[in-house]
């Protein structure tokens, strides 16, 4: 698990994002998926992305932060399929959980069923 960071960069950092990711792109926020990649785009891109991230993936984040600079010195290009690679990950634990709580719930079922029977035939 790792944290999910909302940042605003430096103009040298703007500089590197835009050598990487192409000029004509506007860059003033990465958000970065810690373990996973991270993305660079304006302060709305990064915002919605952040807010909806943070709320989806709380698993995989269960901390995430806002952050008026950051010193970054990882790779300056957008992770390519960044949701993708999200939404596998956090599928795997959730495919486990669902099992265990159906379980659970097929347990308590046939518990209860059991019990009516013996409330009833003694």
């Amino acid at each position: 698990m790792g944290r999910l960071i909302l940042a605003k960069l430096s103009e040298d950092q703007i500089v590197k994002a835009k050598q990487a990711n192409g000029p004509t792109k506007k860059i003033t926020h990465m958000v970065i998926c810690e373990g996973y990649g991270q993305m660079f785009g304006t302060e709305k891109q990064c915002s919605k992305y952040f807010n909806i991230w943070k709320k989806i993936f709380k698993r995989l984040f269960p901390t995430s932060t806002k952050a008026d600079s950051l010193i970054y010195d990882g790779d300056f290009l957008t992770t390519f399929d960044l949701v993708n690679i999200l939404c596998r990950a956090d599928t795997k634990p959730l495919s486990n959980e669902l099992q265990m709580i159906m379980k659970e719930m097929e347990d308590d079922k046939l518990k209860k069923k059991v019990s009516l029977l013996e409330k009833l035939f003694g």
